[in-house]
């Protein structure tokens, strides 16, 4: 696949899938944003790995509603426009329902569907609110293992 000019967002990209994600946009021509929440270095190791030119650091805690409109408005800014967007960034975190306090329990329900799910429906209403203006786009939806299967150490 050719995406020669095509702007990208990935939502996690400085690691893992999301920075496998990015290194294959890029060899196929596309001006990548990475997102990260705290780990600059190493957003920014995979910023230099790219090939190709135009990539930029999209730094926000999509975990935050009110984060979220800034980060697309500064990937549109940053990358000329917007045309793809990858909802990878996930999160998980141990809480066995026999070990974990009550608000423990709480504080890892609260934070998993933040990021897991909150975060891209946000991602995909501020992008979209981008496409509508400039002619469309595409999103890509990256889900868990969990989506299919039980996970009895991390329930949420």
């Amino acid at each position: 696949m050719d995406f020669t000019g095509k702007r990208v967002l990935i939502t996690g990209g400085s690691r893992g899938i999301g920075k496998a994600c990015a290194e294959a946009f890029a060899k196929r021509g596309a001006k990548v944003a990475i997102n990260y929440v705290r780990n600059e270095d190493a957003a920014r190791a995979t910023l230099n790995g790219l090939p190709g030119k135009g990539h930029i650091l999209a730094q926000a805690d999509i975990s935050d509603p009110s984060a979220i409109e800034g980060l697309i408005t500064d990937t549109v800014t940053g990358l000329g426009g917007l045309d793809i967007v990858v909802n990878n960034a996930g999160v998980s975190q141990r809480h066995p329902i026999n070990t974990v306090s009550y608000e423990e329990w709480q504080d890892s329900w609260d934070r998993i569907l933040a990021v897991n799910l909150r975060a891209p429906a946000n991602v995909i209403y501020w992008a979209t609110q981008h496409f509508l203006k400039n002619g469309g786009g595409r999103i890509v939806n990256v889900s868990s293992r969990g989506a299919f299967r039980g996970e009895p150490e991390m329930p949420a």
